[in-house]
């Protein structure tokens, strides 16, 4: 028989409890807080704040999750095991709230910016009546993953990163699931380093399972400088300094596989302009899946360099 009445989810929690815990939600968003980050209480208000519009929630994953939870009582609590957390261990607790259509993971320095809040509901219409996807022919039900680079704040503007990486990535409830992957044995990449979501990009769009989209512009998600340690390190001195980053690297290039075949993640891949479909959110809360003219692998001068910087002066 489940519990019920459980203030702070722990792993592994019956599935059953969860069901009794939650009603049923649009979007759950999860946001891994690092304690030793001190912008990110700001950063989780904002979201808070961005997502209190919409039937939506925020799932906080920490290793010291109860100091946040009298001061964010609208969020939600998930305590991890490391700090910085595992890819592995966030996406299984991910895949555990099957109550949501539509989940959802973000990195930690990440702020929502002039057109988020319209693009998560133009998300929600799409996921909920998709025929302007795709020629017409997808139902709701079929597996997508959006992801997105973000713009780089400076001062009142914002400019598109065009280094590489993604920070956000959105995908539906397939059938009661929201698994990001079908059965793939994801590596414990640590996040907060390399690897992680070139891999993830890379590996979800050569398994097919789901169909990747671009939504870079559409969503318009904002980060702001911060010091890190390993900012300006290069490939080299990040293997030789950091135990963390050379983690990443060999797990990134192991093969992992399917029921179907396997697959090895190639170096400098998985960019948002290699990704057939873009998904172009309008004005006027319409919004179109389009495919993309020419995909360029390991090439970001073709599609990022052209996108214009942002207004962002009186939003922060």
């Amino acid at each position: 028989m489940c519990a019920t009445g459980v203030a702070l989810l722990m792993l592994p929690l019956p599935r059953c409890e969860r069901e009794q815990l939650f009603e049923k939600r649009g979007i759950s968003l999860f946001f891994n807080l690092k304690p030793d980050i001190e912008h990110e209480p700001d950063v989780l208000r904002k979201w808070t704040t961005a997502l209190d519009k919409f039937d939506a929630e925020l799932v906080v994953m920490s290793v010291t999750a109860p100091r946040y939870m009298r001061k964010f009582k609208k969020a939600k609590f998930e305590v991890v095991s490391t700090d910085p957390a595992q890819w592995d261990e966030v996406l299984y607790i991910i895949s555990t709230y099957n109550h949501s259509k539509v989940v959802g993971f973000l990195n930690s320095d990440i702020l929502p910016g002039p057109r988020t809040a319209q693009f998560f509901t133009i998300m929600m219409m799409y996921y909920q009546n998709p025929s302007n996807a795709a020629d017409g022919t997808q139902q709701y039900w079929h597996p997508w993953l959006m992801t997105a680079s973000r713009y780089d704040l400076r001062g009142t503007y914002a400019n598109m990163h065009t280094g590489g990486g993604t920070d956000i990535w959105l995908w539906n409830n397939v059938n009661g699931s929201t698994g990001l992957f079908s059965n793939i044995e994801v590596p414990k990449f640590y996040l907060s380093r390399p690897y992680f979501d070139l891999w993830t990009n890379f590996v979800a769009m050569k398994s097919g399972y789901r169909q990747v989209l671009d939504a870079t512009t559409s969503i318009q998600i904002l980060h702001r400088d911060h010091a890190r340690k390993y900012s300006t390190w290069d490939e080299e001195t990040g293997i030789n300094m950091d135990a963390m980053w050379k983690h990443n690297k060999e797990q990134a290039f192991k093969p992992v596989c399917d029921d179907k075949k396997c697959y090895k993640y190639r170096r400098a891949r998985g960019t948002v302009c290699e990704f057939d479909y873009l998904f172009m959110a309008g004005e006027d809360m319409d919004w179109k899946v389009v495919r993309r003219d020419n995909p360029q692998p390991n090439s970001l001068s073709h599609c990022l360099h052209r996108i214009p910087p942002l207004h962002v002066q009186g939003m922060l």
